[in-house]
């Protein structure tokens, strides 16, 4: 959750708010990373979770996270603190026409 992009990757910006999603993850017994991953899988904007790691370890960090039910108090303290930092508007990642594509 440190970096956003929006439709065609033409905008990446830093953010530095993991601060502020640590005791939420804290309160939910999860790390961050794993906190991540269960907010991208039970939000309704997501059709597809992509999860890189560079270290196997990380991918079993991610992994525990599969199974995670979010309640929605967290799934609501979590939207709070990204407000404004994650795009939700779905006509900002429809499909590219064919037209647009070949020309």
């Amino acid at each position: 959750m440190g970096r956003t992009t929006s439709a065609g990757g033409s905008r990446t910006t830093s953010w530095s708010g993991s601060s502020l999603l640590q005791p939420i993850a804290d309160a939910a017994g999860l790390s961050l990373a794993q906190l991540a991953v269960a907010w991208v899988l039970q939000n309704d904007n997501v059709s597809a979770a992509i999860i890189g790691a560079s270290r196997p370890e990380q991918v079993t960090e991610n992994v525990k996270a599969a199974g995670v039910t979010l309640d929605i108090d967290t799934m609501t303290a979590i939207d709070r603190v990204l407000d404004g930092v994650v795009l939700t508007d779905p006509s900002l990642t429809r499909s590219p026409r064919r037209s647009e594509v070949l020309g």
